[in-house]
């Protein structure tokens, strides 16, 4: 199994975990939003090197969490995300580099989750 494989499995088995968050009636899917996230942002995934027990309801794999860091300048906070509700978010530091994710399930869901966030 490649990387991109491998990358591929473990956002559909994320993806089963994180159910999509309901779109309050106040955000309009064909509107493009700009939302900044003044804390850091987290992803729990499967951790593939872990060993252990097989998966089952009651035994989950076990995950590991990161925080989102710019590949240029190494923020970790101050995000800024553009998009729509249902469409992949463009993630940009405070200094305006672009993170990329090959997980466009991620990036959709970063992004309504934001929504839902900001509008609270």
């Amino acid at each position: 199994m490649d990387d991109d494989e491998r990358d591929e499995l473990l956002a559909r088995i994320e993806g089963l975990a994180t159910p999509d968050p309901e779109r309050p009636t106040s955000i309009d899917p064909d509107v493009e939003h700009e939302v900044t996230v003044v804390d850091a942002i987290t992803r729990t995934v499967p951790n593939p090197a872990a060993s252990g027990e097989p998966m089952s309801d009651y035994n989950p794999p076990p995950t590991m969490t990161s925080t989102l860091t710019c590949q240029t300048c190494g923020s970790t906070e101050g995000w800024t995300l553009r998009g729509r509700w249902g469409s992949p978010a463009v993630i940009s530091c405070p200094a305006g580099h672009v993170v990329e994710s090959r997980d466009r399930r991620w990036l959709v869901g970063v992004m309504q989750r934001a929504l839902v966030t900001a509008a609270r």
